[in-house]
């Protein structure tokens, strides 16, 4: 069967055009898609062609994308987890010709295996759902440090996964500082996300820090890919504190962990998603810890996904958190 799809047909070049879907195995689903979600720095990275330094190369055109909530429209004879009609979530999907990927988020239907597939409960609406993967990046990233009631936690970087971080460790317990530069975001973080908002283009992070907490913070999590920033996360935080690395490096990442040392510093990292970690995220977001909804800026009909792309995710000429292509419109 064919599917509608963005794909990126290049490097830096974006268009809709159609794919081929293999046949259903006895443990596949087949969806129809509601709404896929952007991950804004994966994807950028994908389309300037910079994912292929770390996973194993790249082949045009492909179709990006890892997330999205729909409605099953068949299953394989073996799938027992979930049935025609149902709701639900779906990470990858394959296809047979048209275009390559490894992951295959954005389609207008989609075949994936079972174990790719959630049920969900009516508490989520399907736009939050469809971010169920990057929820889960910050839920985990949030669960890495080991915390007290109370203890202070600074996020560098004020998009999705910084929001979501700040969110989950809140949730937790932790007083959260997020901390960026965008106006949209920041506003969005003090409604819904952190305890205190720092704009770094008109505030010394280190001289408020130094100002309230001289010892140091308990945790600092980077989301923002900037290892030249390192040496100052570990001058924030206190001895024994712990340093969370959760953006992704497309190239290298070098740091010089003699001053982690010095400190006593704990570093974590993140990565990847796992079905254990995404069903708690599940729970997560139905206790509304993690509410992704008010997150989003900007909801785009698929026909106008490459032109949304250009501004939100290449260039960045328009201001944007969370975005969503809408595939509800045949």
């Amino acid at each position: 069967m064919k599917s509608a799809a963005v794909v990126f047909t290049q490097i830096n070049r974006i268009t809709t055009g159609e794919v081929t879907l293999p046949e259903l195995n006895a443990h596949d689903v087949l969806i129809r898609t509601s709404y896929s979600f952007v991950s804004t720095g994966t994807e950028r990275w994908t389309l300037e062609g910079l994912m292929s330094w770390r996973k194993g190369g790249l082949r045009f055109p492909l179709v990006p994308g890892y997330q999205k909530v729909g409605y099953v429209e068949r299953v394989g004879q073996e799938v027992t987890s979930v049935v025609p009609g149902q709701r639900v979530f779906m990470s990858r999907g394959k296809i047979e010709s048209g275009a390559w990927s490894k992951s295959g988020g954005h389609m207008q239907y989609s075949v994936e295996s079972e174990s790719e597939v959630y049920a969900l409960s009516k508490q989520i609406p399907d736009e939050a759902a469809a971010g169920l993967v990057v929820a889960q990046v910050g839920w985990n990233t949030a669960d890495r440090p080991s915390l007290s009631a109370g203890a202070v936690s600074i996020v560098i970087g004020d998009g999705i996964i910084g929001q979501l971080t700040a969110q989950a460790l809140r949730a937790r317990g932790a007083v959260v500082w997020l901390v960026g530069r965008r106006d949209l975001r920041l506003d969005i973080a003090r409604k819904y996300s952190a305890d205190r908002v720092i704009d770094v283009s008109s505030n010394n992070l280190l001289e408020e820090i130094n100002t309230e907490h001289p010892d140091g913070v308990d945790i600092v999590v980077e989301t923002v890919s900037k290892p030249e920033d390192t040496l100052s996360y570990f001058q924030m935080l206190r001895h024994q504190g712990q340093l969370v690395f959760a953006s992704y490096h497309a190239k290298n990442n070098l740091v010089d962990l003699a001053p982690a040392q010095d400190k006593e510093i704990t570093c974590h990292t993140t990565g990847g998603f796992r079905r254990n970690r995404m069903l708690a995220t599940l729970k997560s977001m139905e206790k509304e810890d993690l509410v992704i909804s008010p997150l989003i800026t900007h909801r785009v009909p698929w026909r106008n996904a490459p032109d949304a792309y250009e501004r939100l995710v290449r260039d960045k000429s328009e201001e944007s958190l969370g975005i969503i292509v809408d595939w509800t419109d045949d």
